[in-house]
């Protein structure tokens, strides 16, 4: 292993010993500054890794600002990254920022259907489709679901029951938003399995 190697994985130990005692203000930072450390080294996935979970960080304590402007900076370094712009879609999305939701989302199924995750990305447009009480943003959602194949267009059961409970007030809505940007692809896949069975 090169010095150079060497030096950033101990640097990355030394970060992550931080973060895991670190108040939550403060975790966001170490991880952002972990990434800068690999993206500087060349290792770009290390960087999203780390860039990801400070995004994760920040919408847990409610900076949502902040993880957009986070999720800008994944999206210039890796410009085909596609949980980046599905996040930054959530986050317009609960903010209520509706044409802003709608071109983030576009830019998110492009990139998705680039990377081939298209059953994935249909299963969280309706999920989203359920987190937004205007018409047009459902029916713009629901369109790209068919627009990446599916035969059908209803949302998720489980999301409808979630969402409705949510949607009672702003906060509801953007509490959903950010548990669902938070949300894996594992997670949204036991979701679609316990809602179909």
């Amino acid at each position: 292993m090169s010095p150079i190697r060497r030096s950033l994985k101990s640097q990355l130990r030394k970060l992550d010993r931080k973060v895991q005692l670190a108040t939550d203000r403060f975790v966001a930072g170490q991880l952002i500054r972990a990434g800068q450390l690999c993206a500087s080294a060349g290792d770009i996935h290390g960087a999203l890794r780390y860039y990801g979970r400070a995004v994760d960080s920040y919408l847990s304590v409610g900076h949502g600002r902040e993880a957009e402007a986070l999720c800008h900076r994944i999206i210039e370094l890796k410009p085909d990254v596609v949980r980046a712009r599905r996040t930054l879609a959530l986050i317009l999305l609960g903010r209520g920022d509706l044409v802003g939701t709608a071109e983030q989302v576009r830019e998110y199924v492009a990139a998705a259907r680039a990377a081939g995750q298209e059953e994935l990305t249909i299963r969280q447009l309706r999920l989203m489709a359920e987190l937004t009480q205007d018409d047009r943003l459902r029916e713009n959602l629901l369109n790209q679901c068919r627009e990446l194949g599916a035969a059908d267009t209803p949302a998720s059961p489980a999301g409808r029951e979630v969402s409705s409970r949510a949607l009672q007030a702003e906060a509801g809505r953007w509490m959903s938003a950010i548990h669902l940007a938070m949300t894996t692809p594992d997670e949204i896949n036991h979701i679609w399995s316990v809602a179909s069975s």
